[in-house]
């Protein structure tokens, strides 16, 4: 009899154990993002993206995505990702504080560019790719997925700007 109980008490605790350990793998991943940016510019920079990701990873995979500063300071947040504070993160590597010896380059890159795709062929055609890649291998607990080009480009003056015309003598940073 006794060990009919202990049969019973065993099984039991495997159908549970086993049971619960379905549940946690049918549960989403879910992943924690903050961005660079305020509210009102975040839609713009990765949100809506992020919302067309979560649609197709179906149930699979959900990402949250958060403003500057709302889970951490922006200084704050390389290490934050290294810590798994955040999961994921969009930024520049220089505001984010990211310890790598090229992030002086990443928040503005000393040249200008005409268009966002100019970016990407920088990057995917003329090897600073492999140069940001190497940088970020050699700090842990980081993987460095890609660059972009994505702010709209927003002026503030004293004077109302309509045309192209309004531009001529002003001195904008």
């Amino acid at each position: 009899m006794k060990m009919k109980k202990i049969i019973l008490i065993t099984l039991l605790l495997v159908i549970v154990l086993s049971s619960s350990v379905a549940a946690a793998e049918n549960q989403p991943i879910r992943w924690r993002l903050q961005s660079y940016a305020g509210p009102a510019l975040n839609q713009h920079v990765c949100k809506n993206a992020i919302d067309e990701f979560n649609i197709a990873a179906n149930g699979e995979m959900f990402i949250e995505v958060y403003t500057a500063d709302q889970l951490v300071p922006h200084g704050e947040l390389f290490r934050a990702l290294q810590e798994g504070t955040v999961d994921a993160v969009v930024s520049d590597d220089d505001s984010m504080a990211a310890p790598v010896d090229i992030s002086v380059f990443g928040a503005y890159f000393p040249l200008a560019v005409r268009y966002g795709i100019d970016v990407n062929a920088l990057w995917n055609w003329y090897g600073l790719n492999e140069i940001w890649k190497e940088a970020y291998d050699e700090i842990e607990g980081v993987t460095w997925l890609s660059q972009g080009s994505w702010d709209p480009c927003n002026f503030a003056t004293t004077t109302p700007i309509t045309s192209m015309e309004d531009f001529k003598g002003l001195r904008i940073y």
